[in-house]
């Protein structure tokens, strides 16, 4: 089985994918009574979309943890087979499927002694995928892996995820290449959370809303 998804969110969006502006346009509210709410509404539909997606849609920063590399004694899934002692080397590199994609780079690889010391792994050691979904850490040929002594959550990868902006875009515009789609299943469901407050949380309403048919083909399977 594959070892389970240990996450947290280290550096949440600065900004939201669909502006408060853009809302308001969508709801044809032209007063500022309801700024407040319609603001979280935005967060809390764009939270939906990105937990039944399982994706980022603005630039963030998440924490994920892991037991054993990949193929090592003990590992629930990965590419190489056999137990070892001590850091072993890859032959052709053991990867590592990053959650939450697009993944934009991968801030730091760092693994714990029992005395939970940690030991940043050069990067130079490894290949940061960002072509596939999801991305990938993957051990460059003959580097060898870092030993994590600790019982549990021995490995931390820190990484950065988020649809980039486009080359020509403002350095101001940090929400980047989002599918309209994406976007607008978010504007129904803020419409639907804003008509009908109170009546459900987010996620149901993402299905009541019809929001989930226009993300449905943007989510990431997991076999």
């Amino acid at each position: 089985m594959p070892e389970p998804l240990r996450l947290t969110l280290t550096a949440p969006p600065s900004v939201e994918p669909v502006t408060l502006a853009e809302a308001k346009a969508f709801l044809r509210v032209d007063i500022s009574d309801d700024d407040a709410l319609i603001a979280a509404l935005i967060t809390a539909a764009r939270g939906a979309c990105e937990r039944f997606t399982e994706r980022a849609l603005v630039t963030q920063t998440w924490t994920l943890f892991r037991d054993d590399w990949p193929g090592s004694a003990g590992a629930t899934n990965g590419v190489l087979e056999g137990a070892h002692s001590g850091p072993f080397v890859t032959g052709r590199g053991a990867a590592i499927e990053i959650p939450r994609p697009p993944l934009l780079s991968i801030v730091h690889v760092k693994t714990y002694d029992d005395t939970d010391t940690a030991t940043v792994w050069p990067a130079s050691n490894y290949l940061v995928d960002t072509a596939s979904e999801p991305g990938r850490l993957i051990a460059r040929t003959g580097a060898a892996l870092p030993e994590a002594t600790r019982t549990a959550a021995g490995i931390e990868i820190r990484f950065v995820a988020g649809y980039a902006p486009d080359e020509s875009a403002s350095p101001s515009d940090l929400v980047g290449n989002i599918p309209g789609d994406l976007l607008e299943g978010i504007r129904r469901l803020v419409a639907y959370l804003y008509e009908n407050r109170g009546e459900c949380g987010a996620d149901e309403a993402a299905a009541l809303s019809s929001a989930t048919l226009l993300w449905r083909p943007y989510r990431m399977m997991r076999l």
